[in-house]
């Protein structure tokens, strides 16, 4: 029994580096996820017109509680529902706490040869100074930086994983870059080198942005962040600096010294699309992307900034999910921070689960022939103790900030995607359903703030019904935890009631001064009477007025003419 429970745990610690879901359910593993040119987050490349620039707290951001599916392990035990990694599960497990307390982890995974079972994990322990590593099949949990023969870091704080099997590594303290090779043959890491870059002093952040895939080496560039010196420094593989950025300009707001940038990640180009660099500036507590080859001396302006009220925010890392849409996770708001593929703020996600959230790779990719093959996956980390750790989640779509505005002449429609889905959206006639007007019949859209306007008109009626559902794209690869369409309406008007039909009258007609009468008011809407209370003002002097119910009786005791 404890060798079989030592099997689970080790398959449990690399647990979200796979695309087989349902694995118990199927007889061969899922495919990996394509995601190459055909996307159509290609459209969002084009130049907008203006930046993105906002400044964010915690009253005007966009809370998706409902959008991210939490996933329990493929392997776990039809008699157990783990969904957490903590230090008290692989403490009763393997007798190992296995990450120092409380550290900040950074989280990469590589996709092995396209088998998502070889599929291989790595997570960075700052304090402990090493690199654990597993593979899902592989029934093992390996660490490198504390054996006799391996490097020894001194508070390595970044890392990055390539398609060749090679992992950078910044090391803080040593202030190097630490290169090491995976030999997926003997499952084990080696070392390869360790290279001090000029101009850098404590290299806090790497990423690789892998132009050149497979086949041509010479055209990837390597990022790294350093936040003492107040620097992101451009290299190639040879350790080469071809840029360095120190300031960045906010179009409208301003250009800014870089004193502390924290993460950096870098997105390689594909066949249309232009190469980003994004990164966190906690000086500011802001995030930016900008073009990768928009650096003008050691300026860069950049494409789209959003900053996060620092009272209540801390920004701690940068991730990158299939569709190559930014996640950012944020340790005082407790949510993850999600950003379009152009950098645009979309919503925030909080499911209860986040205490300290620290770490969220980037998605494991494998590449052949230039395509990039990856899986759905969210793999992130809270501050590692008894209670938090690791845990995976699948992004669902939804629909929020939905909203519409009246002018003279049209309606416009407006709503922000969290996820790439399938939309349909429409508008219909709110007493039978039937539809006027057609904007999305099951298109495939990109996360994104979208709005729609459409001429009155169109539509010949001042009743009606705005109709928009979406369902995540990937749904068919959720296995277990597929959603439904989530669907959401509109009502023009906002509320719409019947009219209100009033019958007023008065006996005798008229009332004459030193008579008495009765004044009846019926007010009456659909099939049922409004209730309502009488009041009066200004009655001249010797008139006097009581009520009973829908009744006024008004007597008059002045004689006079």
């Amino acid at each position: 029994m404890k060798k079989y429970s030592i099997v689970i745990i080790m398959a449990l610690i690399i647990f979200f580096v796979m695309s087989d879901i349902s694995h118990a359910q199927i007889e061969q593993p899922l495919p990996s996820l394509i995601i190459n040119e055909n996307l159509s987050h290609t459209k969002s490349a084009q130049i907008k017109d203006s930046i993105n620039n906002v400044s964010l707290s915690k009253t005007n951001i966009r809370l998706a509680p409902n959008s991210l599916i939490s996933i329990k392990h493929p392997w776990t035990p039809s008699t157990q529902n783990i969904y957490l990694i903590n230090a008290n599960l692989t403490t009763e497990h393997i007798q190992r706490r296995l990450f120092s307390d409380i550290a900040q982890l950074d989280l990469e995974a590589r996709n092995i040869n396209g088998d998502n079972d070889y599929s291989v994990s790595f997570t960075l322990d700052p304090i402990w100074d090493r690199i654990v590593y597993s593979q899902k099949n592989g029934n093992w949990i390996k660490t490198y930086g504390g054996h006799t023969g391996d490097y020894r870091f001194s508070s390595p704080k970044g890392m990055t994983v390539d398609a060749r099997d090679t992992i950078f590594v910044a090391d803080y303290y040593n202030g190097k870059i630490v290169k090491l090779y995976y030999n997926n043959s003997q499952n084990k890491l080696f070392f390869v080198s360790a290279l001090t870059i000029p101009g850098l002093n404590r290299p806090v952040d790497i990423s690789i942005e892998q132009s050149g895939k497979y086949c041509c080496p010479e055209l990837d560039r390597i990022w790294i962040a350093d936040d003492v010196a107040g620097k992101i420094v451009q290299i190639n593989r040879s350790g080469v600096v071809l840029s360095t950025i120190e300031y960045y300009t906010v179009p409208g707001k301003g250009t800014f010294r870089l004193n502390k940038p924290i993460k950096v990640l870098a997105r390689e180009k594909d066949i249309v699309d232009l190469k980003y660099i994004s990164f966190i500036d906690e000086e500011r507590n802001a995030f930016i992307v900008a073009f990768a080859d928009n650096i003008a001396g050691t300026n860069i302006t950049a494409y789209s900034y959003t900053e996060f009220d620092k009272n209540i925010s801390k920004l701690t890392s940068i991730g990158l999910d299939i569709n190559y849409e930014y996640w950012v996770t944020d340790e005082r708001m407790k949510v993850l921070h999600k950003f379009s593929y152009t950098g645009d703020y979309l919503a925030s996600f909080d499911n209860g689960h986040f205490t300290s959230p620290q770490g969220i790779s980037r998605v494991p990719l494998r590449f052949t022939n230039n395509a990039a093959y990856g899986i759905p996956y969210l793999y992130t980390a809270d501050r590692w103790s008894n209670t938090t750790g690791l845990r995976g989640y699948l992004p669902g779509a939804d629909i929020i900030n939905l909203s519409m505005q009246e002018t003279s002449n049209s309606f416009n429609f407006s709503f922000t995607l969290t996820n790439k889905c399938h939309l349909k959206a429409e508008i219909i006639k709110y007493w039978n359903n039937d539809v006027l007007y057609t904007f999305c019949n099951n298109d495939v859209m990109s996360a994104g703030n979208f709005s729609y306007t459409i001429n009155k008109s169109i539509l010949n009626t001042n009743e009606f019904r705005f109709r928009i559902s979406a369902i995540p794209y990937y749904n068919s690869y959720y296995g277990d935890y597929q959603q439904n369409w989530k669907t959401y309406i509109i009502k023009y008007p906002e509320n719409i009631f019947a009219p209100i039909i009033s019958s007023f009258t008065q006996s005798p007609t008229p009332i004459y001064r030193g008579d008495a009468g009765v004044v009846t008011c019926v007010l009456s809407q659909g099939n049922g009477n409004i209730t309502y209370e009488w009041s009066y003002s200004g009655l001249p002097e010797g008139v006097s007025v009581s009520f009973e119910g829908n009744r006024a009786v008004i007597v008059n005791n002045q004689n006079k003419i």
